[in-house]
């Protein structure tokens, strides 16, 4: 019975979504990739919303009902029958009378397993599709065997443009660097010089970001008040795509001062005691915590404390990823606190690379580890949280040690009621 309702909902979701497509008749910018969609997406309309009328998928409504709520321009119901009552008669009025303009869509198409970007694709095709690059995750059984199976999933968006369609890859990737050739229309991003837009000359501080850019011959520098080298990436296809549609260069850089990150990406929030938190709790892959690991090296603080939780979804290469941080960490942080079993092999090979036992403290739990900083915290402590979403949820340690915990609902991500059900 369950099943055969997801069915019908999925169905009378689809119906009414491709409907409103149609009436509204956008160009539709898709991203995927296995880091980086969300902020690359927030990047692209906050940059086209200087000139263009542009409608963004909220939060990280990517899967086929994410997409379709997405496209209709609703809430999820999460786990309520109430709320889905109400959001599936709002579905209607949105779809045949509600009237909207919109030049842009911008829409991100996540997968978490084979046949994942098919089934968005049915939905909508891209006129402009960019991938942001591939990494192991959602590595394991009835998922991705390896990595190659996730470029061979999120490619399927860059096969599936039109003549007249163009592409945006990361050319950093050495995977994306195989499809690439065989794209007409295309640019390459990264922060390798020979991309077609590449980004150098990076400065960073707890006050944002600054760096050169150079693409077709132009030379310009772009201020953003987020922190991380890695978002200067998520800019770059704002970028391409922006002069693509001729807005003018002092326009695009004033969009992107104004450019900010969801709850939990790289966000920085008052902590108790005169300490300050960077919250990166939203996710975790091998490559975002090695970037966030190298910006609290170069941040100033009396303390630098690495928060670090287990990161799921990677299978066979679990143990051999985690124990790579080890050999990172010893070099950007003070203090080591680790959060779930899988993040004890971070903690391991911290100690074995000469990393001071007593500077590191392991706990299964966000809630422990809030208990222990809440003890510990002093000021100036700067304090990054890292992990990935279900059974790390670092969000639940970072309220426990916010200066203004009453703020949570505004600054951390996940804290409607029933967030992990969306039907």
């Amino acid at each position: 019975m369950k099943s055969f309702l997801k069915k019908t909902v999925r169905w009378y979701l689809y119906f009414l979504a491709k409907h409103r497509l149609k009436k509204i008749n956008p160009t539709v910018i898709g991203i995927t990739g296995s880091i980086g969609k969300t902020t690359t997406k927030e990047a692209i309309a906050t940059v086209l919303s200087e000139k263009f009328c542009v409608y963004q998928s909220k939060k990280s409504f990517n899967t086929d009902i994410g997409m379709l709520l997405a496209i209709l321009d609703l809430p999820s119901g999460f786990s309520s029958p109430i709320s889905w009552i109400f959001i599936l008669a709002r579905a209607a009025w949105n779809a045949f009378i509600q009237r909207a303009h919109y030049d842009f869509f911008v829409l991100e198409y996540g997968a978490d397993r084979p046949g994942d970007i098919d089934a968005l694709l049915k939905i909508t095709q891209p006129h402009i599709g960019i991938i942001t690059g591939i990494a192991p995750v959602h590595i394991g059984e009835k998922q991705f065997k390896n990595t190659d199976a996730v470029f061979n999933e999120k490619k399927k968006l860059i096969a599936s443009l039109r003549e007249k369609d163009f592409a945006i890859v990361n050319g950093d990737d050495h995977l994306l660097q195989q499809i690439s050739p065989l794209i007409c229309n295309k640019h390459t991003y990264g922060f390798e010089t020979n991309n077609e837009i590449f980004a150098d000359n990076i400065d960073e501080d707890l006050h944002g970001t600054t760096a050169v850019i150079h693409y077709k011959n132009k030379k310009f520098t772009v201020k953003l008040s987020v922190l991380g080298a890695q978002h200067v990436l998520a800019v770059l296809p704002a970028i391409v795509i922006a002069l693509h549609y001729k807005m003018e260069l002092v326009r695009i850089q004033k969009a992107l001062e104004k450019f900010s990150l969801p709850p939990g990406r790289m966000n920085k929030i008052a902590g108790i005691n005169g300490s300050t938190l960077i919250d990166s709790s939203y996710n975790a892959s091998l490559k975002t915590v090695e970037g966030a690991l190298r910006l609290l090296k170069h941040l100033p603080a009396r303390r630098r404390i690495a928060v670090l939780g287990s990161m799921n979804e990677l299978g066979a290469l679990s143990e051999s990823a985690h124990r790579q941080l080890g050999n990172i960490v010893p070099n950007t942080c003070d203090i080591l606190v680790t959060v779930g079993k899988s993040a004890q092999f971070i903690a391991e090979e911290t100690l074995k690379n000469g990393f001071p036992e007593g500077k590191m403290k392991s706990f299964d739990t966000a809630e422990t580890a809030g208990q222990y900083l809440e003890a510990h915290l002093k000021k100036g402590d700067l304090v990054l949280f890292k992990g990935s979403q279900n059974d790390v949820r670092l969000e639940r340690a970072i309220k426990m040690v916010m200066a203004r915990p009453q703020d949570a609902h505004r600054l951390l991500c996940r804290q409607e009621a029933g967030w992990l059900k969306i039907l």
